[in-house]
Formats: structure tokens, sequence, C-alpha cells
């Protein structure tokens, strides 16, 4: 069965050579373009003590969104992560939504801290 897309052959000097589908079976060829684009938004900054360096420091609340791609044109979201980030030391803690909207409105922690 020949390939039906765009092939990578050695080209005999070494390197790769991107035949497309018509110069191989005489049948033009289509492209399509997809991928995945990530946008970090900060949604805030807030002050808290770092797990890791035992600082006060500033903390930015991150929202990285991953979105699928065809032709460039985002579609529909595939992944949403929440993150802090600590100033002083550069440590990134991972949060889940609930955790994130909580923290973004401002309401503070219900959980018993030993």
């Amino acid at each position: 069965m020949p390939p039906t897309g765009p092939v990578w052959e050695p080209d005999g000097g070494g390197s790769l050579r991107l035949y497309e589908s018509d110069e191989l079976t005489g049948v033009p060829g289509q492209v399509v373009i997809f991928g995945f684009r990530t946008k970090v938004f900060v949604l805030t900054v807030l002050t808290l003590l770092c797990p890791r360096c035992g600082n006060q420091a500033a903390h930015p609340l991150h929202r990285s969104a991953t979105k699928f791609t065809l032709f460039f044109i985002p579609l529909f979201p595939v992944r949403t992560k929440y993150t802090t980030q600590c100033t002083f030391c550069g440590v990134t803690n991972r949060l889940s939504k609930d955790e994130a909207n909580r923290l973004h409105r401002g309401i503070p922690d219900q959980r018993p801290r030993w």
C-alpha cells in the first residue's frame, strides 16, 4: 500500500527529504496542520509562606490553558492547570481548580494547620 501523506525518506546525503504524496503516487496531497497551544495567565499575586524555603514571599497564581489547534485556530481546551510559584526560591506548586478558585477569591483555608 503506498503512503497517503507526506513522507520523510533518506535522500542519500545523510539527511531526510520530505516527499509529498503526489510525488510518490501521482495523487495530489492534502496537508492538515494541527497541534496544541498553551497560554499562561496570571490570575493574582498572593503573599504566602513557601513550603520549601519557609519565606513569606509573593506567589503568582497561574492558569495554564492548553488548547487543540487546527490550522493555528484554537478549537477546544484539552487541559487546564493551576500553579503558584515562589518568587524567592522558584519552587512551583500545583493546585486543584477548587484550591485555585478559593485562593483567587481570597477565602481563607478551612483546614486545620498543625
